[in-house]
């Protein structure tokens, strides 16, 4: 499914609210094990992405903890554990190149695969599937903010986004 032509697959959730990580899950065949990465508009708004920082294998992370960092030209995203979680797998593949994420962020650019261990539930008061107008909701809130996008400096973690813009060269 296609939301202000970015690309959103039916067979999976995507967490809202979630500035800046913009995450997608599908439930993989273990009890409360999901697969994640970072959505098509994540990826086409931060831009190519060069670094990424994951946590290992094994890691138990509360809500709020850092799971990961991805940098870009102009952006350094922080990736935080939207709710309590056990990291399983890694997805070493884009750790050797990052750029996976932006050319097959549902397929080989996926970050981890997940265990929940918040009563097996992936805090589904923010999680969506692509059809659901809350997702178009926060989109076009997220684009109206511009978030993901400025030439402005600074970091943003005085609003809490995880984000820090660098101010371009001048000539």
């Amino acid at each position: 499914m296609n939301i202000f032509d970015y690309e959103f697959p039916d067979d999976r959730k995507y967490l809202i609210n979630s500035t800046p990580s913009h995450f997608w899950f599908r439930k993989s065949a273990e009890p409360n094990h999901y697969t994640t990465g970072l959505t098509d508009f994540f990826q086409r708004r931060i831009g190519e992405i060069y670094e990424l920082t994951l946590r290992e294998k094994g890691k138990k992370l509360d809500p709020g903890s850092t799971l990961g960092l991805v940098k870009a030209k102009n952006y350094s995203a922080i990736l935080k554990a939207p709710m309590i979680v056990e990291v399983i797998e890694v997805n070493n593949s884009i750790l050797k190149s990052p750029k996976l994420i932006n050319s097959a962020p549902y397929s080989d650019g996926w970050l981890y695969i997940l265990k929940t261990t918040e009563d097996g539930s992936l805090a589904e008061k923010n999680l969506v599937v692509a059809n659901d107008k809350a997702l178009q909701e926060y989109l076009q809130k997220e684009i109206d903010n511009n978030s993901l996008m400025s030439s402005d400096c600074c970091p943003d973690f005085m609003r809490g986004s995880g984000i820090a813009r660098r101010k371009p060269k001048n000539p």
